[in-house]
């Protein structure tokens, strides 16, 4: 199914926005970044990952 190939994995999202498997982790927990799961593998559809580069979202840097 040509739908299926549509579907990007951690390590592609994580190289295109450039950012690490943690920040990934935090977009998804925050809601940021769409997702679905299967077993525990995520994917991202592509659309997705473009409007988030698109948005202007600079997220704040906390101190612990």
């Amino acid at each position: 199914d040509a739908g299926l190939k549509k579907w990007m994995d951690n390590q592609e999202v994580c190289g295109v926005l450039r950012i690490s498997k943690k920040t990934l982790q935090v977009y998804r927990e925050k809601g940021l970044l769409p997702f679905t799961r299967i077993k525990n593998k995520f994917f991202y559809k592509p659309e997705d990952v473009q409007s988030m580069l698109e948005s202007s979202y600079h997220p704040q840097k906390r101190k612990p």
